[in-house]
């Protein structure tokens, strides 16, 4: 697929999901803790001049719970207890 060609820029294997449901399955199979943040907003495709403004603008936003899911790429962590452990 040819970049433009798609109405909103992805790239064939990619696809939207909702934060909520990974976090969801991530409890269901045993993780605790799970926490999310937002890395950046700037895609990998982005125009560079305007990605260096974004990105020097983008720290607070990545923080507030409204924003961080909507970020281009998210950082999702948890932990899960060790067999045996308590």
């Amino acid at each position: 697929m040819l970049l433009g060609h798609e109405p909103f820029g992805h790239v064939p294997h990619e696809r939207p999901f909702n934060p909520s449901s990974l976090i969801q399955s991530l409890h269901r199979v045993g993780f605790d803790h799970v926490e999310t943040v937002g890395s950046s907003f700037v895609h990998n495709r982005f125009y560079v001049p305007l990605g260096a403004i974004v990105a020097r603008l983008q720290g607070p936003l990545l923080h507030v719970r409204m924003f961080k899911h909507s970020a281009w790429f998210v950082i999702y962590t948890g932990k899960k207890p060790l067999d045996g452990a308590e």
